[in-house]
């Protein structure tokens, strides 16, 4: 569970800190315990959409969790480099398509021994849709992740 606020920097650039708990998983058959996680992203406009062409946008996240996986410390640091394409429909509706590089180590304690490790794919793709409505300025999303890294994720955003 993440919350987070953006500034826009003109007309192209957003900057996002997000910050958050990490409240269940497993990993490699042990439970994840609670922790929490932190991210700065930064998103530039590539491609303004125009009536004829989708827009494209790059981002970079620079992020990092700590928690406990079997008892032991977990620690976990991720640089994303992604593109999205995507197209405005009556102003509200908004379809994309993304893909994310990625990578960073994971430090863990198994059995009293530091062990060092990585992220599996590297790489994830999939689509997503964002609903504007009307007022107050509420944005609702949905994404999923299916090829590479799988994830789907959802959320509400306001504007003010």
């Amino acid at each position: 569970m993440l919350a987070s606020v953006g500034k826009r920097v003109g007309d192209r650039f957003n900057l996002e800190l997000a910050g958050g708990l990490i409240l269940d998983g497993e990993l490699a058959g042990s439970d994840i315990g609670v922790g929490g996680a932190v991210s700065l992203i930064g998103a530039g406009l590539i491609l303004a959409e125009t009536s004829s062409r989708p827009f494209v946008l790059a981002s970079l996240t620079v992020s990092g969790s700590r928690t406990s996986a079997g008892g032991e410390s977990l620690t976990a640091i991720d640089v994303r480099l992604g593109v999205v394409v995507g197209k405005t429909f009556w102003d509200r509706l908004t379809p994309y398509l993304g893909v994310r590089a990625f990578g960073g180590p994971v430090f863990w304690t198994m059995a009293g021994e530091d062990v060092t490790g990585q992220d599996k794919y590297h790489v994830s793709a999939g689509a997503g849709l964002t609903l504007r409505l009307p007022r107050p300025a509420l944005e609702l999303f949905v994404e999923g992740m299916p090829l590479g890294e799988q994830s789907l994720s959802g959320g509400l955003g306001i504007a003010f």
